[in-house]
């Protein structure tokens, strides 16, 4: 898929969620030069179109489709953790500097911002202390609550198999 050049890369950012991560990566302003086109943008940054291209259009998620419903707690336990919570805590990482960069240049015209990187930062701390509660409250319980299951059943199983290779003595 081809990627029109002409347009802005404010344009680009808004059409692809994992562009304003690319542009980052590739030195691309999004944000006060959000108004370049992406070839002037690409020539500013010194990077080729070709590579922006691809890019943004191999950003699909690969992931195959999980049935959580049959799949053991212990798996959607650590998908949450490797997937949503690590996501969670990069991005909170990632944006934060940004929001104080954008702060500091544009503070004087827009008040607000000042008041939404306070929001920001409560933001972060509250949702780092959810993340660090789940998992090790919630997670841990899950993963002792589902461990003594598996160790129920395969005690069922034994047992089962016991009386069925010793018939019980009788006097």
């Amino acid at each position: 898929m081809a990627i029109a050049t002409e347009k802005t890369v404010r344009e680009l950012a808004l059409e692809f969620p994992a562009a304003t991560r690319i542009f980052e990566q590739l030195g691309i302003d999004y944000c006060c030069c959000g108004h370049q086109t992406l070839e002037v943008a690409c020539i500013r940054a010194g990077v080729l179109v070709s590579r922006v291209e691809e890019s943004l259009t191999s950003t699909e998620p690969t992931e195959r489709e999980r049935n959580w419903h049959t799949e053991p707690l212990f798996g959607l336990i650590e998908h949450i953790k490797n997937r949503h919570h690590r996501y969670t805590r990069d991005e909170i990482n990632r944006l934060g500097p940004l929001f104080e960069k954008v702060c500091s240049v544009h503070h004087s015209s827009h008040l607000e911002l000042l008041s939404m990187q306070e929001t920001f930062g409560a933001l972060a701390r509250e949702l780092d202390v959810h993340m660090m509660k789940e998992e090790a409250v919630l997670f841990s319980y899950i993963q002792r609550m589902e461990s003594s299951c598996q160790l129920g059943k395969l005690q069922r199983r034994v047992e089962s198999q016991l009386r069925r290779k010793d018939p019980p003595l009788h006097p």
